[in-house]
């Protein structure tokens, strides 16, 4: 029915003529109604009703002569798509939304004229009329763009500029579809599509809900310029224990406004709710939920929008709203460093005693079933712990799950916490309970873009006497860091599991900052110690090489592409043996500088001699120990510390080795907490003293240092101390050089005694070819070095005895090119052999020792000892007093006068038997 003529109260006297047009119409009637007013004086007449310009033409071309147009609009107005035809016999009109049918609530007016009120975003898409008759068929179609306003919103795409309040709240805000969950309760369908399709918000007062209960909503900081304004929304507020739903705004000093109220039941219909907003300037509207008494207190509401003003917000989409009026970038959020001024962007983070919200915890809607908060209970019957862990009181609140109807065995319920970025020294405690047999498994995973998935913590077990268990777990260096938390239920109902008092610890990322190192750019500076030092620190990946004992995997990435440090216990190592790495040198002006760092000691059985001591060394070079760690069964990286004086110090980490090879000592992700500054910047190197040199002038022959530790690991070596002084395996080779003292292992080859000593407890290096396959190389390379003399010499001494002896070869490496100095070939007899390779005026280079094994058979050992450079510092060419004699007397001279006889330039022994 559509009206077409009207008229109300008196008219002018006399007979009045009324013209209505019809248009092409088919299968009608009309209907002429008359209603009564107040008095007797009211009569109402008509006469002389004509038809006039009626009759149809036979047939005609269905037309549309006024089609719909693409339009853009923003939420809130009505939405009018033309669609006016002509065509006999009159077409009849229809309209598709996106090619199906349109929403309940859209109306199509008698000319074809499309309506959709209050239009939200929802409605954005493509319409189509069709105006079709018996003959014709005629189609017109526009699309719709319906923008968003700010502050609007329906529930359909999201939560718009609103989200969860995290904390001082008990409970949240649901996004749901359909009727509530709970019976006699909350709406059956959404308002604004009006079906079970369509999105709202509500609050589930169900168990574990209690009376007084909060949820809150609050919206992003908004502005509002216009003179008045009006705030709209939809309610639902339906049940026996229907609580109170209140609407309050906040500006940016925090005075709180009341803006709307209302509690208990008002029937089982959407309600409208308007309320004049008043003020400028920044502020953030609340919609607070409280529970009623029970669970039959589902509150709802939907279509938010603020009517007759132009709101705009503070914060754009790619940024965060802090809880006082700043916006801070999206990526510094929950990245363990404050940016907001008020630290709001990291007060929902996952640390958490649960006592005002989650904290950041949220459950995943793809789980089977939630996780809710509660408080202890004292009541025998009761399936939940009877405190919580912070107050160890029943007024404590806690996260659980309960094993009950309807769950399944094996279903999950999963909460979690999402970080941008997190430290390598980053670390994660947690207290739990899991009773009953029912309750499965409780597991911590981790994952982010820098390593996938991965299990940090499981447990299956019920908790001895329900009391709660403390864990702390390893997190490490991470970007887009997601923690999780799953229980998966067991068999059998009864039981719970439940979570309290999380804590992330030392997470902030901490690139280039002093003193923080976790081995995968380089050693940051550590580097062995060298004295009275047995064996040494080795840089690791994976598994350490003995079984039982190590870590499977590094800590900061918990991945076998991660890197460590470890000292390895095996043969030939012996009980008491000491490993130290130290640090470079810092200055710290905290009277109590915390050291931080991660370590891994496992250990089958108890071994007390196995032990970890981190010392301090002053720049007095005192040295003090400030902790010892010990061997754990477990096989978890522990987190350890220790507590240093202000000044300058360095860092000793010496590695005990016990009475077996279980006895593997790792360390990773070192951390400072204080003010720390590096003595030396990355171009010095830092001497074993507290003392800085330019960093081109180590390894230049030439003693800088005060104590001339500048060129202790410089390639001269006699091969006593376990460093065998900076040279290098080449981990491109097929085997590796041994440092070793007495006969080698293989009969008819090799020394029985070093060159050094000329003894057995004397060290060499050497090549064992046993079981190596012909054609296989072993190399060790020198530390790099700045410059050489014109008469600087390389020599040492080489023993190549055997029958299967392969070839011996020295290489100077300048830019990546190769040059051959010196090659030996084949049996050169029994006894130490001297080498001497002038290496004159050579710039950045290094020295290649290579051994070629050239027949596969056993008896082709090749040792060296007592290497030395001589005459290499820069300019000793012009030094009178240089010289080896090998080319000659250089610039010395005989005295001829006074004197009785001359020195004479010799090789070989002397003429005279014993002398």
């Amino acid at each position: 029915k559509e009206v077409v003529f009207t008229r109300v109260g008196e008219q002018p006297d006399g007979w009045q003529q009324a013209n209505i047009t019809i248009g092409g119409l088919s299968n009608f009637n009309i209907t002429i109604w008359g209603i009564v007013g107040d008095g007797y004086q009211g009569d109402i007449a008509i006469d002389d009703i004509s038809l006039t310009g009626c009759a149809p033409p036979y047939w005609d071309y269905v037309s549309i002569i006024e089609p719909p147009a693409d339009t853009t609009m923003t939420e809130g107005q009505d939405l009018i798509l033309p669609c006016t035809y002509r065509g006999i016999p009159p077409p009849i009109v229809t309209w598709t939304k996106d090619g199906g049918p349109l929403p309940d609530y859209a109306q199509v007016k008698l000319n074809g004229t499309l309506l959709i009120p209050d239009a939200s975003t929802y409605d954005t898409g493509v319409y189509e009329c069709t105006a079709q008759n018996t003959y014709y068929t005629e189609t017109g179609s526009a699309a719709v763009t319906v923008q968003g306003s700010v502050g609007n919103c329906n529930f359909e795409q999201g939560m718009c500029n609103f989200r969860d309040q995290l904390d001082e709240v008990d409970f949240f805000w649901t996004r749901h579809t359909g009727s509530s969950p709970s019976w006699a309760t909350g709406p059956s369908g959404d308002h604004t599509l009006g079906t079970d399709q369509g999105y709202y918000m509500f609050i589930e007062t169900s168990n574990p809900r209690v009376k007084g209960d909060v949820a809150v909503m609050e919206s992003t900081w908004l502005s509002n310029e216009a003179e008045s304004c009006t705030l709209r929304f939809w309610y639902h507020m339906y049940g026996s224990h229907i609580g109170t739903l209140d609407v309050y705004s906040k500006d940016e000093l925090g005075t709180q406004q009341s803006l709307w109220t209302k509690s208990g039941e008002q029937g089982s219909d959407w309600m409208m709710a308007e309320v004049d907003v008043t003020g400028t300037g920044y502020r953030r509207y609340y919609f607070k939920g409280t529970a009623g008494a029970s669970y039959q207190g589902d509150i709802a509401i939907d279509d938010i929008s603020f009517r007759s003003c132009e709101l705009k917000k503070l914060c754009p989409d790619t940024q965060f709203t802090c809880d006082v009026p700043q916006c801070v970038d999206a990526d510094k959020v929950c990245d363990f460093k404050q940016t907001c001024q008020d630290g709001s962007d990291e007060t929902v983070c996952g640390t958490c005693d649960f006592e005002k919200g989650g904290c950041g915890w949220v459950n995943d809607d793809s789980a089977d079933f939630t996780w809710s908060y509660a408080q202890g209970s004292t009541y025998s019957w009761s399936n939940v712990p009877a405190t919580d862990h912070t107050t160890g009181t029943a007024d404590g609140h806690f996260l659980y799950i309960e094993r009950a109807y309807p769950q399944t065995a094996g279903q999950k319920a999963r909460v979690m916490v999402q970080h941008t970025s997190s430290g390598y020294s980053c670390a994660m405690s947690l207290w739990y309970i899991t009773q009953g047999t029912g309750v499965g498994t409780l597991t911590v995973y981790i994952n982010s873009t820098t390593y996938n998935m991965r299990n940090v913590f499981e447990v299956s077990t019920p908790s001895q006497d329900n009391t709660w268990q403390k864990k702390a777990l390893p997190i490490g260096a991470h970007d887009n860091l997601l923690v999780i938390i799953e229980v998966t239920v067991g068999d059998g109902y009864g039981g719970h599991v439940a979570i309290d008092d999380v804590v992330f610890q030392n997470c902030a990322p901490m690139e280039r900052v002093p003193g923080a190192c976790n081995f995968e750019h380089g050693t940051c500076g550590y580097k062995e110690y060298v004295f009275n030092d047995d064996f040494n620190w080795m840089l690791q990946q994976g598994p350490t090489p003995s079984l039982y004992t190590g870590p499977a995997n590094d800590h900061t990435y918990g991945n076998a592409t991660g890197h460590y440090y470890f000292a390895e216990a095996s043969a030939p190592r012996v009980n008491g043996d000491v490993a130290t790495l130290n640090s470079p040198w810092y200055r710290s002006t905290d009277n109590a500088c915390i050291f931080t760092f991660f370590y891994h000691m496992k250990k089958p059985v108890s071994d007390v001699a196995t032990k970890l001591v981190v010392k301090q060394q002053l720049d007095s070079m005192a040295i003090s120990p400030v902790g010892e760690f010990n061997v754990s069964t477990t096989d978890d990286w522990e987190h350890g510390s220790a507590t240093f004086t202000s000044g300058i110090f360095k860092v000793l980490f010496e590695a005990n080795r016990g009475a077996s090879y279980f006895g593997d000592i790792s360390i990773d992700d070192i951390s400072f907490a204080c003010d720390l500054q590096s003595l030396c910047t990355d171009q010095q190197y830092a001497c074993n003293v507290a003392q800085c040199i330019p960093g081109y002038r180590q390894c230049d022959f030439y003693p800088d240092c005060s104590d001339g530790s500048d060129e202790w690991l410089c390639g001269a070596c006699d091969f006593e101390s376990y460093h065998v002084c900076g040279w290098t395996q080449d981990r491109t080779d097929d085997f590796d050089w041994t440092r070793h003292m007495g006969a080698t292992p293989s009969g008819y080859t090799g020394p029985s005694s070093d060159h050094t000593f000329g003894n057995s407890s004397g060290h060499y290096f050497y090549a064992e070819v046993s079981g190596v396959g012909s054609g296989k190389i072993a190399r060790i390379i020198s530390p790099n070095y700045a410059q050489t003399s014109r008469v600087c010499k390389l020599q040492f001494y080489y023993w190549m005895e055997g029958s299967d002896i392969g070839d011996l070869n020295v290489y100077t490496n300048i830019g990546g090119q190769q040059s051959q100095v010196l090659k030996k070939s084949g049996d050169q007899g029994s006894g130490w052999k001297f080498a001497n390779i002038t290496l004159s005026s050579l710039k950045d280079f290094s020295i290649t020792i290579e051994v070629v094994h050239t027949t596969g058979s056993f008896q082709g050992d090749i040792a060296i000892d007592d290497i030395s450079f001589v005459d290499c510092t820069p300019g000793a060419e012009n030094s009178p007093a240089s010289c080896d004699f090998e080319g000659g007397m250089c610039t010395l001279q005989h005295v001829t006068t006074n004197v009785d006889f001359n020195w004479e330039r010799n090789k070989g022994g002397t003429g005279s038997y014993n002398t």
